[in-house]
């Protein structure tokens, strides 16, 4: 800048002047936004005959917003420029403030004017713009560091003066008397009381809980309303299967009679179903517990991530501002309402939080820790499992003794194999058959834009596409306060020319970086992809490659990284900034998160504040009698996928009355398929050899089947559009016809499938 110029911007008059008229240009410009203003200046213009020398109003209105928002943009650069920009920490809090007012302006006064996307613009000119300058004058910021250093050196110094001259008065002598006193109270009050590690982790589940109440209600909470589960997704087959399960007799290992009969299978239920099944002659028919679980994750999410937040060096503050950003996960809202226990995320943190501990544990102890961990992740569900495992190959790598760990590890080995048998794992047709092969292993797994990737689900950023189509799996948007801190956190160290720290110490920093991979080749799968390009693809030994495959959304490893993500950048503001400043950066990147992930929860929380009404596709009242009077719903044909509302409703009928039902659900894989379908095939010729049976409702879905069963003593009726068989007339049925073998016969000729499959 030139000299003379320099001079005349330094004096007093000139910059009060310059503050006043940039002040009074950003009010013009935010009343430029307004869509009053703009309206005032489109009718004067059509009053006036002006609208010819102009564009339309619609491009005129958006000229003015456009210049408005622009100039709001040009007037907080110059703003930088003469005032601010000797000071990284002021620079900090007027980015702060910036971005405030264009989230404001952005959220109240866009309106149709969204879709210019006029919002990351401005804010990535201006970051470049402050990193360019500060890159061209490290020497200064230095000079200025070192001043603002030697002159809080000077005022301590001076302080320290004037307490010595102080001392010699008497008065101060009684001050030092009662010092110790205050100091007692400070650590032994009420503040350390709410600081403690028991008290942080109690508030942060309060957090949860009134989090989850102001976002999705207290609707779903009441065990006896169970329409809410019925939403078509997994967590209806869930709670269907828990009927089933709940009426099914005991057995050891615990196995269910009743799901795939006349076979017994696992049904893994976590302990709270096992344990609700011994009182299940004391609950009501419809009973849920499915609404529980899930304010019970948002309360363990919150007091966990408040836990962990204390380890790594917060405050109170610190520790409940931090747990609202887990709280907020974004990779949890997404499994909330749609798969029950994959929400479990509490044992992701639960595993971190053990990580940061210290390696003073006994062996008994790391036994009991990771045992039950591991068992906790087995009985909530599979893909925990691995996740919890390489956790603990980490932590106990510390222990720096081979007999130690080998020892813990076979431990807690054998007590998650023990629950594993108890609960049938290892019995024929355990849930490695019931699975099927994972046909998604190189198509549900992470893209490399997935902690950047809105999914079209959020506000700000908008949604990047996926190279294949169940990539969905593997989300991890981070939101916008997060991506901002991360942002902000790189260009810190490029400036500074400085290694980013880590939580961990060197010594476990290696060790680290090979679980972080860990979790990134899991997640990204063995084939890589970005956006919509597929970049390349490696091929795995079969074995390996089928033992993989026994996790077939591989994208949903990407949930550690998210977590080591939000962690780092807490951390990271704690550590560089002052007490309060760090406090006020954290809230207001929680502002910027809610902000950016609201319609996201507010999506959720709409589905679950909003009563339910499911109707089975069974709805005629005979039905009930059937129910009472026979014993076993059998499938002679599969199900196709598309008709998976009519299985749930068949399984509903079965868990009401009490009822067996075979393994008529879609499959997964074509060894699957042709197992299932040879088992139907077996059936039909028993049917034909021995006749129905007498407690049997026989499901008929192929056209073929009927015509295989046309001379089996069996008699047809369509109920509610489904072509049922059965061993004799019933009076109960006498308002619906039976169906002749000539009827049939035309049906098979007319339409080659049954009625319900039109």
């Amino acid at each position: 800048m030139f000299p003379e110029i320099k001079k005349l911007l330094e004096r007093k008059i000139i910059r009060d002047n310059l503050f006043f008229l940039l002040y009074a240009g950003i009010i013009i410009s935010i009343f430029l936004i307004l869509p009053q203003t703009r309206i005032r200046i489109i009718h004067f213009i059509n009053n006036n005959n002006l609208q010819s020398l102009f564009f339309s109003s619609f491009e005129l209105s958006e000229n003015l917003f456009a210049l408005g928002y622009c100039t709001i943009f040009a007037i907080m650069v110059i703003y930088w420029f003469l005032f601010i920009k000797r000071s990284i920490f002021t620079t900090i809090l007027f980015l702060t403030g910036a971005f405030g007012i264009y989230f404001i302006a952005y959220l109240f006064l866009s309106g149709e004017f969204k879709a210019l996307d006029l919002l990351r613009t401005p804010l990535f000119g201006l970051g470049f713009l402050l990193i360019f300058y500060k890159i061209k004058n490290r020497k200064f910021l230095l000079e200025k560091t070192v001043y603002r250093l030697s002159f809080f050196k000077n005022q301590i110094e001076l302080k320290k003066d004037v307490k010595e001259a102080e001392k010699k008065s008497s008065v101060l002598e009684t001050e030092i008397i009662e010092q110790p006193k205050l100091i007692v109270a400070k650590t032994s009050g009420l503040y350390a009381i709410l600081n403690s590690s028991l008290s942080v982790f109690i508030i942060g589940g309060i957090l949860g809980a009134l989090f989850f109440i102001y976002n999705f209600g207290i609707l779903i909470l009441n065990p006896v309303y169970t329409d809410w589960l019925m939403n078509g997704h997994d967590m209806e087959g869930g709670y269907l299967a828990w009927e089933l399960a709940r009426n099914s007799g005991w057995y050891f290992p615990l196995m269910s009679d009743n799901f795939n009969y006349p076979n017994k299978v696992p049904v893994v239920m976590e302990l709270t179903g096992i344990i609700l099944k011994i009182f299940n002659n004391f609950l009501p028919e419809n009973f849920q517990y499915f609404g529980i679980f899930f304010i019970s994750y948002y309360i363990l999410q919150g007091a966990c991530g408040a836990l962990i937040i204390r380890k790594i060096g917060g405050n109170l503050l610190h520790s409940l501002i931090g747990s609202m950003f887990f709280i907020l996960s974004t990779v949890m809202l997404f499994r909330v309402f749609y798969h029950v226990h994959l929400a479990s995320h509490y044992i992701i943190l639960l595993c971190i939080l053990e990580c940061l501990n210290k390696n003073n544990r006994s062996v008994k102890s790391n036994i009991l820790i990771w045992g039950g961990l591991l068992s906790l992740a087995y009985l909530t569900h599979l893909y925990f499992f691995p996740i919890v495992f390489l956790f603990m190959l980490y932590k106990l790598y510390f222990l720096k003794n081979i007999v130690k760990i080998c020892l813990i590890t076979a431990a807690s080995f054998f007590i998650i194999i023990g629950i594993m048998f108890c609960l049938g794992f290892f019995s024929s047709g355990g849930p490695g058959e019931v699975a099927g092969p994972a046909l998604l292993l190189r198509d549900a797994q992470s893209n490399i834009n997935a902690l950047f990737n809105s999914q079209e689900m959020f506000r700000f950023l908008k949604g990047l596409p996926n190279a294949k189509n169940y990539q969905y799996e593997g989300n991890g948007y981070l939101g916008l306060g997060i991506i901002l801190a991360l942002i902000f956190i790189i260009f810190y160290h490029i400036i500074q020319r400085k290694k980013i720290d880590f939580i961990i110490d060197n010594e476990r920093k290696n060790l680290f970086y090979v679980l972080l991979s860990c979790f990134v080749i899991l997640c990204l799968s063995p084939t890589i992809t970005f956006d919509q390009y597929t970049l390349f693809s490696y091929p795995l030994p079969p074995a390996f490659e089928h033992i993989w495959s026994l996790f077939r959304s591989t994208g949903r490893f990407i949930w550690p990284i998210f977590y080591f993500i939000i962690i780092f950048c807490i951390w990271w503001i704690i550590r560089k900034f002052s007490l309060k400043d760090s406090i006020l950066i954290l809230s207001f990147l929680l502002i910027i998160q809610w902000a950016d992930l609201k319609p996201g929860f507010e999506l959720k929380g709409n589905y679950a504040k909003t009563k339910h009404n499911w109707h089975s596709v069974l709805s005629s009242s005979v039905w009930d009698n059937l129910g009472n009077d026979y014993d076993h719903l059998v499938f002679l044909d599969i199900i196709n996928i598309n008709q998976t509302h009519i299985f749930n409703s068949y399984m509903h009928l079965a868990g009401r009355y009490k009822m067996t039902i075979n393994g008529g659900h879609q499959f997964r894989g074509y060894d699957q398929m042709i197992a299932m379908y040879n088992k139907k095939k077996e059936e039909i010729k028993y049917i034909q050899e021995n006749g129905p049976g007498d407690n049997i409702i026989y499901i008929i879905k192929n056209a073929e089947t009927v015509s295989m069963l046309i001379n089996s003593n069996l008699h047809f009726y369509f109920i509610d559009n489904e072509l049922i068989g059965i061993s004799s007339r019933k009076e109960y049925l006498s308002d619906y016809e039976e169906i002749s073998q000539q009827l049939i016969l035309e049906i098979i000729e007319m339409y080659g499938i049954a009625p319900s499959s039109m």
